[in-house]
């Protein structure tokens, strides 16, 4: 059967096959076929197949169709092929493929003819097209069929939704509806309906396509928003024909909102900027944020109609919506932003470092012109290469600000997080402690470092970045954990106050205005919102799914726990909400309004009026009114009654005051039946007691079962521990891994059982203890055993460079034993984790180490003892390897000498070998496994190396002889074979025979050597044991031939000599003959050269030839000389060549004469030919030159003529040499060379020409006369030249300083937040050159050449003009603005904000436009810059003057703001207005004052809580006098009784000195000051004794009540020691005394010193350290206060460190004073200072101006007047004084101090006081304080018993330090350092109490020294370290 279908099939195939190639060829090559058709059908069995034919025939099971047609008839042509022939297709249907081809090919072509083919009918046909194509686009819309031109209509939701390709089509299908004849009037209905809900849109829609330019975006968020309404609308629209019933089905609405998506999608990619990837991010980020706004609004529409909106509707939507392609878009701009925004974050990392900048410029070039927005199947392979192209772009970039990132977050956002997170905590605890005041307050902090971590959220992202900051990234998170926990458990807590109260959220209130709902929501609300910003935070720092990062686990751990606590919040507010709505209503019924009853009535029994308006119903409506206002619903019953009750709120309220007033006034309640109308409450109700027992007894039930379960677990998690003390940590490491991941598990099935992990805490704990005992004994075990459990690892022993070395390296080896064995395993304690939160920190179980120190110091001995064995090891070995040489033959060749040296060191290596062969394979030693092969290879090699060198060297040996004897041979038979041409050689060749014999006996050794080396070369060669070549002999055939020659002629050698002799003497007669007629010829010759008298032609020609003849002698000579000796060694007579003599004599004179002309024209020649630039300056020269060769002329003229010569030659010189000095054409330009030259006729023209270029001084030389004769005309010319140069050269540097001088800028940032603006800094640089340019020209004009520059200086006059001004103007209004500028833009002066928002924007305009143009000279070129400059500075003026008024009226109500500035007054600073006060709390609704706090956080409760309010200068006053009222009523209650909790410190002091002053008169008027010592001794012993540890401001507290107990004891000893027996005894009226006057306010207390009264001002003073007492403070403070009560001011002088200033603020201090410090400098003028005397006057404070005698002499003299004018008014206690012309109220408690150091050398800029203002102080003498005292003192206060010696001894050590130390910039032994020193003492000193450790004399003097240590030691040098050994 299968067989006869598989024929069955081939035939058809067959069959179908011929078919399809008949249709092809009548195509191609019939003339009747004119088409070939080529369709994909769907066969009966389903499968696809091709079918070609030649006929259109479009049947139902055909997919697409391609159709070819003949453009002209008959067959087909090779040229007809494209042309003739034309290309069709055919899809889905043939009216859609006629429709589609007519719209997007043929309408479009016909529209753009140009008429050459359409030429008469082009307009009717496109009309016709446009109408079949209409007809066709309305009958596919509508779902028509067309068969035969008849259309049947198909109901719009079912209808096919080919041809709604656009929103457009979709809106056109109900148009044509709607306006069709022959539609069914109920479907023409609804699409009537559509096509209006479709109107707005339409037109929309046709505006954001047709937008060009930017992307319009503004229009588009308009459509979206336009189209949800639409679309919201259309979805409800009901129609009764339709399917469903509804107008619009979901098969179109699905449909239109994917087509809306691609247009969106289109839009962006037409709108894509250019350049998008080469553009600065600043370019294109509009566009960017601006798509994917558009992005996110039509996503969160589709989401909310399909997901929200369109599923509660009755019409539901079915199903859920997708568009994979328009979320792929959102990704795609998700993934481009984040790629460009890193890149801007590394930009910023990457400003210092301009390569790693440069390269992180060029990441993007892998996109090219990528547009972003293309998605598609065939734009993603595109756009994934460019993406890995980035991405590895960026590797190298993320490695190097890896580090600046890591830096960053461990220097900044970590330590900044954890201060916020802990910040945080403090502040929830305290709200659960009920300080309600801090529950709106959000966390600022937490915002700011979230902010900087979303800054870098973009790198950190990156993985490579994540992965090196992995554990910085760990540690945010964990921070952000902590967060949340505390929100988490603040919300708790709240959670369960609110349950305990047994109420419902919201009832009740919390505050004034505040009802409790409202709080509840709003702290949700508040609450809610951090845990989303953390969700935020935590999203930037996970990244994105396709960037999986190491942290990410720990991020979405972190991310659950926030959502969670999300749910929470939303949940409870729910819950909050619901409850109160339920409890509202069911109130309702009783405090409803009845509109029908009275509205209030009178109560017969007792005359009261009876409001019917409830109370509860005001509360409600203030309820529902802030519900309301934060967003939260109401229900309607509820919303119901409000409408009601607001009808008739303000009638109520009204009515309620009356009643009120009426019922208080006309009824009283007699007290005692006050008990009468209260009323107690009883459980009356027994069913609902018992059913509250039922309840209990169920409870119970529930924890008996839960306690059972929890007993099996324990039991477990006990079994499991219990097994892990019999697990090695080393070998059962993974044992221990997989048990506590089982008891964790444990845990978290426990907590599935409904345990929370808060409730487990305990739990936990308890098994990390058990865990921490397992641990602890199995890590002890491992100790004693780690070497032997330790794995076994392989190394291996090699030889490298002639040295034995592990590999690898034993420096490797022995960090990778610590790093990966021994370290891992000593660590596990650190790193391990347990299963409670407390271990999951490190350090939980360190304390295993802890307690094995001595074992893991044993661990480690044992390692090094096993390294020092390994290190042993290649020394056994050193032996057998050889050291390296660098040149192993030339060792050998110098060793060895004889063969018997060969042969003995060829048969030790032997042996060696045979040894070698013995040596083991493998060496053990601990966990190490050596191999030692590698050396034993190295040893055979070096063995082979060195016996192959050997017989290399013996062959070299060899082959040396052999080369000496042939060389001794050749050179022999040379010697006796050369033939003798004179008797010397002859003589030479007898003695070379000679020597030839001597050297036989060595030559024969060479040869016996050559011998034995051949032997032994044979004898190896035949054992094999050498290399090819090594072992050959040396051949020795040719060199015995050439040795028997040599014998033989050695010889015969005497006989030939003695022949050759008698030859030459025959040839050396005739040889002399001939040279005595050539000297006689020679002779003749040079008496016809020889000159005579002056010569004829040039001398230089003479010169030569006298030399010529010189050589020509010497050449004679020399062979004249030979012959000589010639003749001496054949002993023939010496011949005579004396004519030779005279005529060298006749040479020699001649020449020597002329040879000084030549010396002459030498130097002359050098000097002459070079060029005039470099021999200008330096004419001097040649007037040497001159002096010097007339010198050599003196006296010698007559009789020589080469003297005559050289005179002539310099005088010419000399007549010129004077006019040389007007050309050195210094300044002069071309036009004055070619003047000069025509003056000297020098050639001009032509090839020979003279310039400027090629001048020398030659040319001068040759025209000396012509010089000489225009010598006026000359210096003409060089003075106008050099004129002209002056005038030149100053305009160049003009002009270069203008092309050079730019303005250099800053980037100015305002505090105030607002945009950054760049201002110009270095102003006086640029002026001052302005300045001098401009005086540059002033002078020009006074040259006598200027007439020729005039109009290039008059531009640059004009210019610097311009810019001088300008300049000046422009600095001014730049200090205006930079002054104004914060202060306008926090809002202040409204009416005035217009006027600087102009001139703001003008400054910033110009500013800008100089950064973008910072040339100097280019500010002068502005269009009308000086009046833009003017009223710019006008209207800056305006604006300051404004600002001033302003300010100088709230400064007159409340002076205090005298003393800040003009930008601090707007903001109030409590801080600097109160010396005291650091901050204030506020009442809930935060309009009042409850409390200060100073920066210590000691908080003083006011006694009448300050409103606050607008005028903030009203309530700053009222929070004085309310300070000042609370300080005096605090210290009524202090002096009955003393409360150290409760009490501020200043009025603990305070009391403390009034009851001494009490106790000391009372002591001395009864003589019992020692028992008053006593018990001021026992009362310090008591203080210093107690530990307040942890406790800040108590501590705070009872140190400075310790410092005054101190005083007070010193000055009982005074008393004591001076016998003071009276209260009016001088020892006892100099103290300073306080007294009670039994008066209120401000004259309440007086302080009393001498005859010095002065009133306790009661400003608080915070609880700052106090100074100490000593005596030069008494005789300061005694000055002081005379001079005070006798109206004069003070006056401290000394030198520094003197304690001056301090003084003054502690007498203000024990006075209550509000005490200034005012540095004093050269910038202080007299207007200042006058201002600060004002501020000082009107509130009584005191001014302590420091170093007072740096003021300038005019400043001085001015405040002298203005101080007498204040002092006088205070004296004479006038209600007020004049100064600087405005009457000032005088506070007479207001004092002026002068600080003074002394003028001289060591303290510059300071001057003497004039007599007159010294005056008006009181002087005191300040020197060095007693350190020894207030070390004393301060060790005293800090619970140091023996404080006297330490103290003493702690002082003589700083000062040998600082004798015997180095002298250090940083170094500091005096009293700062020594308090530093004294603090950390004291810290030690109560940390060592606490402990529980005793503390006796050598304990206290143990933690000095600790003290001193940890002070002093990391500030030494490391020299001085060694030198100070404490």
């Amino acid at each position: 059967m299968h067989e006869s279908m598989s024929g069955a099939v081939q035939e058809w195939l067959l069959h179908e096959t011929y078919r399809s190639e008949q249709a092809i060829t009548a195509f191609l090559e019939d003339a009747t076929v004119d088409l070939v058709a080529c369709s994909v059908c769907v066969a009966a069995s389903g499968h696809k197949q091709l079918v070609i034919s030649n006929t259109a025939d479009f049947s139902p099971s055909c997919d697409f169709q391609l159709l070819l047609t003949k453009l002209r008839p008959g067959p087909l042509l090779l040229d007809d092929i494209p042309k003739n022939v034309s290309i069709s297709s055919v899809s889905h249907s043939r009216v859609s493929s006629l429709y589609h081809a007519l719209k997007n090919v043929y309408t479009p072509l016909l529209g753009e003819s140009d008429g050459s083919e359409l030429s008469e009918s082009d307009s009717q046909l496109q009309g016709l097209v446009r109408q079949l194509e209409a007809g066709l686009g309305s009958s596919l819309r509508q779902g028509q069929q067309v068969k035969d031109y008849a259309a049947e209509l198909v109901e719009p939701n079912h209808a096919p939704l080919s041809a709604i390709l656009r929103p457009e089509d979709e809106i056109q299908l109900w148009s044509d509806l709607a306006a069709s004849s022959t539609c069914p009037a109920g479907l023409q209905q609804r699409a009537a309906s559509i096509t209006q809900k479709f109107a707005h849109v339409s037109s929309k829609l046709q505006q954001v396509r047709k937008a060009s330019g930017a992307l319009p975006e503004e229009d588009a968020l308009d459509l979206i928003d336009e189209l949800h309404q639409t679309l919201e609308a259309l979805w409800e629209l009901e129609a009764a024909d339709a399917p469903g019933g509804f107008a619009w089905g979901q098969r179109r609405a699905q449909h239109f909102l994917k087509l809306f998506a691609v247009m969106l999608t289109g839009l962006l990619q037409v709108h894509c900027p250019k350049q998008f990837w080469q553009k600065p991010f600043g370019d294109v980020e509009a566009s960017l944020y601006g798509a994917q706004r558009l992005v996110n609004a039509w996503s969160r529409c589709s989401h909310d109609l399909t997901s929200l909106q369109w599923l509660a509707s009755p019409h539901t939507w079915e199903g859920r919506y997708e568009d994979k392609l328009f979320d792929s878009l959102n990704e795609r701009l998700d993934e481009v932003l984040d790629m460009r925004e890193t890149h801007v974050e590394l930009i910023e990392l990457l400003a210092a470092d301009s390569i790693a900048q440069s390269a992180a410029a060029q990441v993007f070039a892998p996109f090219g012109d990528l547009n972003p927005f293309h998605i598609s199947d065939y734009a993603t392979p595109a756009w994934m290469t460019a993406k890995a192209g980035f991405e590895s772009r960026m590797v190298p970039i993320e490695r190097c600000i890896s580090q600046q990132l890591q830096e960053a977050l461990r220097t900044i956002i970590l330590p900044a997080l954890t201060a916020a997170v802990a910040q945080h905590a403090d502040r929830a605890s305290g709200d659960q402690k009920g300080m309600s005041g801090d529950q709106y307050l959000t966390s600022s902090d937490m915002m700011q470092v979230f902010k900087a971590l979303k800054r870098y959220s973009g790198l950190l992202c990156r993985p490579a970045i994540a992965a090196a900051l992995q554990d910085e990234l760990l540690a945010v998170v964990q921070q952000i954990d902590q967060y949340l926990d505390s929100i988490q458990s603040s919300f708790e807590q709240r959670a369960q106050d609110n349950h305990r109260l047994q109420r419902p959220s919201g009832a009740g209130t919390t505050g004034i205005n505040l009802p409790s709902i409202v709080d509840d929501l709003m702290w949700a609300l508040q609450c809610q919102q951090k845990a989303e910003q953390s969700m935020a935070a935590l999203r930037g720092l996970a990244g994105n799914n396709r960037k999986p990062l190491a942290h990410n686990a720990a991020v979405l751990a972190c991310q659950a726990v926030a959502k969670d606590l999300v749910k929470e919040l939303q949940a409870w507010k729910q819950t909050c909400l619901s409850e109160w709505n339920a409890t509202t209503v069911d109130k309702l019924s009783n405090i409803k309004m009845d509109q029908s009853g009275k509205l209030m009535d009178m109560d017969s029994r007792n005359g009261r009026i009876k409001l019917h308006y409830n109370e509860d119903l005001v509360v409600l409506l203030r309820e529902v009114r802030q519900l309301q206002s934060i967003g939260f619903g109401v229900s309607r019953d509820i919303l119901a009654e409000v409408d009601t009750a607001n009808k008739f709120y303000r009638h109520g309220l009204l009515l309620k005051q009356v009643v009120n007033f009426y019922n208080n006034s006309a009824t009283e309640i007699i007290p005692c039946q006050k008990p009468m109308l209260l009323q107690a409450y009883h459980m009356g109700n027994s069913a609902a007691l018992e059913g509250y027992v039922r309840r209990l007894q169920e409870v119970a039930e529930q924890l008996k079962q839960k306690n059972r379960m929890l007993k099996t677990w324990h039991k477990v998690a006990g079994d499991k521990v219990i097994a892990l003390i019999g697990y090695d940590l080393v070998s059962g490491k993974d044992k221990w891994a997989a048990g506590i991941k089982r008891l964790r598990e444990l845990f978290i099935r426990v907590e599935q059982d409904g345990f929370t992990m808060q409730s487990q805490a305990v739990w936990r704990l308890h098994w990390d203890h058990q865990i921490h005992k397992a641990l602890a004994y199995q890590y002890c075990c491992s100790l004693e055993s780690i070497n032997n459990n330790l794995a076994q690892i392989d190394i291996s022993l090699t030889v490298r460079q002639g040295r034995l070395q592990f590999e690898p390296p034993l420096e490797e080896i022995h960090v990778a034993h610590y790093k990966n064995q021994l370290r891992p395993l000593l660590a596990i304690p650190l790193n391990f984790k347990g299963v409670s939160e407390a271990s999951e920190r490190p350090g939980f179980f360190k304390r295993i180490m802890e307690a094995n120190v001595s074992g893991i110091a044993k661990a480690y001995a044992a390692a090094e003892t096993l390294f020092g064995q390994l290190q042993a090891e290649p020394i056994k070995w050193a032996g057998w390897v050889a050291t390296e040489v660098d040149d192993l033959a030339q060792l050998i060749d110098e060793q060895l000498h004889e063969v018997a040296d060969w042969d003995n060191n060829l048969k030790a290596l032997k042996a060696s070998a045979r040894e070698a062969e013995k040596l083991p394979n493998e060496v053990h030693i601990g966990c190490y496994t050596i191999n030692t092969q590698p050396v034993k290879a190295a040893i055979e090699r070096q063995i082979k190396e060195l016996r192959e060198e050997l017989l290399a060297s013996l062959r070299r040996k060899a082959l040396s002889h052999k080369n000496e004897v042939e060389a001794f041979v050749s050179d022999a038979q040379a010697t006796l074979g050369k033939a003798a041409t004179s008797i010397e050689e002859i003589g030479t060749a007898r003695q070379a025979a000679k020597t030839l014999v001597s050297s036989l006996p060595h030559i024969m050794d060479c040869r016996r050597h050559i011998d034995d080396s051949n032997r032994l070369l044979k004898s190896m060669a035949a054992v094999g044991s050498v290399g090819v070549g090594l072992g050959q002999p040396v051949d020795m055939a040719d060199v015995d031939n050439a040795w028997d020659a040599f014998t033989a002629q050695l010889q015969q050698h005497d006989t030939h000599l003695d022949e050759q002799k008698n030859q030459l003497q025959g040839q050396l007669a005739r040889q002399v003959g001939e040279m005595k007629s050539r000297i006689s010829g020679f002779g003749a010759r040079w008496q016809e050269v020889k000159p005579h008298g002056m010569p004829s032609g040039d001398p230089a020609l003479m010169l030569l030839k006298m030399e010529d003849y010189s050589k020509q002698l010497t050449d004679l000579q020399q062979e004249a000389q030979q012959m000589a000796v010639g003749c001496a060694h054949f002993s023939m007579e010496e011949p005579d060549f004396s004519q030779l003599d005279t005529i060298s004599d006749d040479i020699s004179t001649t020449k020597a004469a002329w040879s000084r002309f030549g010396e002459f024209m030498t130097q002359r020649a050098s000097l002459a030919r070079r060029d005039w630039l470099s021999v200008r300056d330096e004419l001097w020269r040649i007037e040497d030159f001159l002096n010097q060769w007339s010198k050599g002329t003196d006296g010698q003229l007559s009789g020589d003529p080469v003297a005559i010569i050289l005179a002539k030659e310099i005088d010419s010189y000399r007549r010129c040499l004077p006019h040389l000095k007007f050309v050195r054409g210094t300044g002069w330009e071309r036009k004055h060379w070619t003047q000069l030259f025509i003056m000297l006729k020098l050639v001009t023209k032509g090839p020979d020409a003279v310039t400027f270029d090629n001048l020398t001084l030659a040319h001068f030389l040759d025209k000396a006369d012509r010089l000489a004769g225009c010598a006026e005309e000359i210096k003409a010319l060089n003075a106008q030249a050099l004129g002209e140069s002056v005038i030149r050269k100053a305009l160049e540097e003009l002009q270069v300083w203008g092309l050079e001088r730019r303005f250099t800028l800053y980037s100015y940032s305002s505090t105030a937040g607002t945009k950054s603006c760049p201002l110009i800094k270095e102003w006086r640089e640029v002026m001052t050159e302005v300045g001098d340019h401009q005086s540059l020209v002033a002078s020009l004009k006074q040259a006598a050449y200027f007439h020729l520059f005039k109009d290039e200086a008059g531009v640059w006059e004009r210019r610097l003009a311009v810019l001088s001004e300008g300049l000046q103007s422009l600095n001014a209004i730049q200090r205006k603005w930079v002054y104004l500028e914060p202060i306008f833009a926090r809002g202040a002066l409204p009416n005035e904000q217009p006027r600087f928002r102009r001139i703001d924007d003008q400054f910033r305009q110009l500013l800008s436009g100089t950064e973008a143009d910072p040339m100097v000279v280019h500010f002068a070129d502005i269009p009308r810059i000086m009046e833009t400059l003017q009223q710019m500075l006008q209207q800056m003026e305006i604006c300051q003057k404004a600002l001033s008024n302003f300010l100088e009226d709230k400064r007159s109500v409340f002076p205090r703001f005298y003393f800040i500035g003009d930008d601090d007054l707007l903001e109030a600073h409590l801080k600097k207005l109160f010396a005291g006060v650091h901050s204030v709390a506020l009442t809930d609704s935060k309009n009042a004052i409850t409390a200060t706090m100073s920066i210590e956080s000691e908080s003083v409760q006011l006694a009448t809580a300050v409103p606050v309010s607008e005028q903030v200068e009203s309530w700053l006053q009222s929070l004085l006098t309310g300070m000042q009222a609370t300080l005096q009523g605090l210290l009524t209650s202090c002096m009955q009784h003393t409360d150290f909790n409760s009490m501020p410190s200043q009025v603990l002091c305070l009391a403390s000195a009034i009851r001494f002053t009490q106790q000391a008169e009372q002591a001395i008027e009864a003589g019992k000051l020692s028992s008053l010592q006593a018990e001021l001794k026992q009362q310090l012993a008591e203080y210093t004794a107690a530990d307040w540890e942890g406790y800040r401001v108590m501590q705070l507290k009872i140190q400075a009540l310790v410092l005054d107990l101190i005083h007070h004891i010193d000055v009982v000893e005074a008393l004591i020691s001076e016998r003071v027996s009276s209260s009016d005894d001088w020892g006892w009226v100099k103290q300073l005394r306080y007294y009670r006057t039994g008066r209120t306010g401000a004259t309440a207390l007086v302080v009393k010193m001498a005859g010095a009264a002065l009133d306790y001002s009661w400003e608080y003073q915070g609880n700052a350290p106090k100074l100490v007492y000593t005596p030069l403070t008494d005789r300061c403070y005694l000055t002081l206060t005379q001079g005070i009560t006798l109206g004069y001011g003070g006056n401290p002088y000394g030198p520094a460190g003197t304690g001056k200033t301090e003084s003054v603020k502690a007498l203000g201090q024990a006075l209550a004073r509000q005490v200034l410090v005012f540095n004093c400098d050269g910038e202080f003028d007299f207007k200042s200072v006058g201002r600060i005397f004002m501020g000082l006057v009107k509130c009584g404070a005191w001014g302590c101006f420091d170093e007072f005698n740096r003021l300038e002499e005019d400043v001085l003299s001015a405040v002298s007047q203005q101080i007498q004018l204040i002092q006088g008014a205070i004296k004479a206690r006038q209600p007020s004084v004049e100064l600087m012309g405005r009457s000032i109220d005088v506070n007479c408690n207001a004092g002026i101090f002068v600080t003074m150091n002394p003028a001289g050398k060591g303290y510059g800029g300071r001057s003497k006081l004039p007599d007159n203002l010294k005056a008006l102080f009181r002087s005191v003498a300040m020197t060095l304080p007693d350190n020894e005292i207030i070390a004393e003192v301060l060790l005293l206060s800090n619970g140091f018993a023996s404080a006297k010696e330490l103290g003493r001894k702690l002082v003589a050590l700083f000062g040998l330090a600082q004798q015997l130390l180095s002298r250090q910039q940083h170094y500091d032994w005096g009293l700062r350092a020594l308090k530093i020193c004294l603090a950390i003492a004291g810290r030690l000193l109560r940390k060592h109490r606490s402990a529980g450790q005793p503390v006796d004399q050598v304990a206290e003097m143990q933690i000095i020294v600790k003290g001193v240590c940890l002070a002093t030691m990391p500030k030494l040098t490391f020299d001085d370290t060694a030198r100070q050994a404490f």
